[in-house]
């Protein structure tokens, strides 16, 4: 049987993830039966990148705290890894901060998502981490621990 593809509305969820997923807004799902089979987007955007000034701000916002700058990589479109470095609150622990530019770049650093990740040390050995921070739809979005 050959159904003609038809509009059908998106669930809230459904339109979440789509745009994450394409990074802007769509107009419309085609489908067919049971199967996705199109969806028609709208011209997207380009992609916001993060200044030097607004990754210190998100880390301000993380940290609450002092911190120093331990590593910073740049390209043509800009700052794309910046880590700083936190004193623990135990002994021998550090927290690193780590941000990352979505894309692939020098140094073998290749990510599908722009976020702050953290890294934590005792004695300088990694211990845990996790993503605290995602850049979605050009807003920074707190993420929390697991």
């Amino acid at each position: 049987m050959n159904e003609k593809p038809k509009n059908i509305p998106a669930s809230e969820e459904v339109d979440r993830v789509i745009r994450e997923t394409l990074g802007g807004d769509y107009n419309e799902v085609h489908q067919a039966g049971d199967e996705t089979v199109s969806i028609q987007v709208f011209e997207k955007k380009p992609e916001h990148i993060p200044t030097p000034e607004e990754i210190h701000n998100m880390f301000k916002e993380l940290i609450k705290g002092e911190y120093r700058e331990t590593r910073r990589l740049e390209d043509e479109q800009g700052v794309y890894l910046l880590e700083v470095e936190v004193i623990g609150k135990t002994p021998g622990e550090t927290i690193e901060y780590g941000y990352m530019r979505k894309g692939r770049h020098g140094n073998n650093n290749e990510t599908s998502q722009t976020g702050i990740q953290t890294m934590y040390y005792q004695y300088g050995f990694p211990v845990s981490g996790d993503t605290v921070a995602s850049l979605i739809n050009d807003k920074w979005k707190m993420i929390e621990p697991k």
